[in-house]
């Protein structure tokens, strides 16, 4: 059996493969509304918290420009 690989592994490629598009997809349809609520989040926080979120906001800023890039056929 040298050079196969058993189902389970292959099972969980094409699920990470589906959630990877889902992700993209969700990202593309609804990145504002999370903005939207990390923004307000951000907005109670003070001194190194509030740093910290406004990073992981530019981050899905932009994760959520390239998910829109992405064709959807």
């Amino acid at each position: 059996m040298t050079g196969l690989m058993p189902c389970p592994f292959s099972t969980a490629l094409g699920y990470n493969q589906l959630l990877n598009t889902h992700s993209v997809e969700l990202m593309a349809e609804k990145g504002d509304q999370f903005l939207t609520a990390l923004t307000r989040k951000s907005a109670s926080l003070r001194g190194e918290a509030r740093k910290a979120l406004d990073r992981k906001i530019e981050v899905l800023r932009r994760m959520i420009e390239f998910a829109r890039s992405v064709p959807d056929d």
